[in-house]
């Protein structure tokens, strides 16, 4: 690849093109890019220093990379939306926490088996996201806690973990029923059980419980469509959940391991639920 003069290039789309590297000088001259996407280049592990000083650029596409580290991102100032889903980073990237205007930030791995190593965004950088519409991190390490990612109030889309109910409580508290894309996940992260049996077409409301309580209030969002729980042995019936009556737009339900389950509905007849579930796994 030879460096190029594109003065008025704006938009650049360099995916599934197998580079190995970039030369540095590449982007030098090329000032009005405003969208880059170099997905899926599998070995790609560095990019030259030139990507980031385009102050005009607003979409950065980095997917399915083996770059373990990024540049400064603090000369990216117009950066809305941030991809760097399956990449080999294990830190989080310098000057993130500047990007004001970021609306989509994409930190996470692709299954139970490709973990992103990344195991923490200071809550510092997260409260400056006040525009953020779309967050994923799951398939990570990421411990998110629930009172800083319940502030962004312009939130639509969220894939993330909390560790504890507790978090998870306190997000719900702070984010009323309003996503219209999620994939939470509490307790335990890594899910095995939930990767494996989902082959089937996914939903867009998803939460997944592991080795967690799910006694209490607010502990789950009306709207799920999918409901995992694995190993959660205080649960006697899916009626611990306060609201699992007003869940009528659940489809699937996965319950493994659950040992102190005594039924899956405590009542089946006219149950709004059990009018809308197509999928019941339960062992």
């Amino acid at each position: 690849m030879a460096p190029s003069t594109c003065t008025r290039l704006t938009t650049l789309l360099l995916a599934h093109n197998n580079f190995l590297t970039i030369p540095e000088s590449f982007f030098e001259h090329m000032p009005e890019i405003e969208i880059l996407d170099l997905s899926f280049n599998w070995w790609l592990s560095s990019l030259p220093n030139s990507v980031f000083k385009l102050e005009k650029l607003t979409t950065l596409l980095l997917e399915s990379t083996s770059l373990e580290k990024v540049p400064s991102l603090s000369g990216l100032g117009s950066l809305k939306k941030l991809n760097l889903r399956e990449t080999e980073i294990e830190e989080v990237p310098e000057g993130l926490g500047i990007l004001k205007n970021l609306k989509c930030l994409f930190l996470s791995g692709s299954n139970y088996d490709n973990i992103l190593e990344i195991d923490e965004i200071a809550d510092e950088i997260l409260s400056n996201f006040s525009k953020l519409q779309e967050v994923i991190v799951n398939w990570s390490r990421i411990k998110l806690k629930g009172d800083v990612v319940g502030r962004l109030k312009k939130l639509e889309v969220f894939h993330g973990w909390f560790p504890t109910t507790n978090e998870m409580r306190i997000f719900l508290k702070r984010q009323p029923n309003r996503l219209s894309d999620y994939f939470i996940h509490v307790g335990s992260n890594l899910n095995v059980f939930y990767y494996v049996i989902t082959e089937l077409p996914r939903y867009k409301k998803i939460m997944v419980f592991k080795e967690t309580s799910i006694l209490g209030e607010n502990m789950l969002i009306p709207s799920v469509q999918e409901l995992c729980i694995e190993a959660c042995l205080d649960i006697r019936s899916l009626n611990d959940f306060s609201v699992i009556k007003d869940a009528t737009d659940l489809r699937r339900c996965l319950i493994r391991n659950c040992d102190g389950m005594e039924c899956v509905l405590s009542s089946w007849i006219n149950n709004p639920v059990v009018q809308s579930l197509k999928y019941l796994h339960a062992v």
